[in-house]
């Protein structure tokens, strides 16, 4: 081997050797990211147990810390979402029939 051979040979290992942490940084990011999401859905929903009165889970989901994008309010229906990796979000949906908490689901939507 001449010597611009192995230099050669030492940048295209210090190249693949850079991917390959990059992809394990980023799996690793993911799957934190997502079972970060699930967790604070899961949170939430267990804060709202069924029985509760609608006037507390709406309290409880307006003040949670989400992106106001992701919280939503219907008559019979309120939720809140969280962020995941890339695409993904978790939501706690509960359900509301006269005036109390009938339902309450944790479900990811990507």
């Amino acid at each position: 081997m001449n010597f611009s051979f192995k230099l050669l040979w030492v940048a295209l290992v210090q190249i693949v050797t850079v991917f390959v942490l990059l992809v394990v940084v980023f799996l690793g990011y993911a799957g934190f990211a997502t079972h970060s999401a699930r967790g604070k859905a899961e949170a939430l929903c267990k804060s709202i147990p069924v029985g509760t009165e609608a006037r507390v889970a709406e309290t409880a989901i307006a003040s949670i810390d989400t992106d106001p994008r992701l919280r939503f309010s219907s008559e019979n229906r309120l939720g809140a979402g969280f962020y995941g990796a890339l695409l993904d979000r978790w939501f706690c949906t509960v359900s509301i029939s006269d005036g109390k908490v009938i339902e309450n689901e944790v479900r990811l939507i990507d």
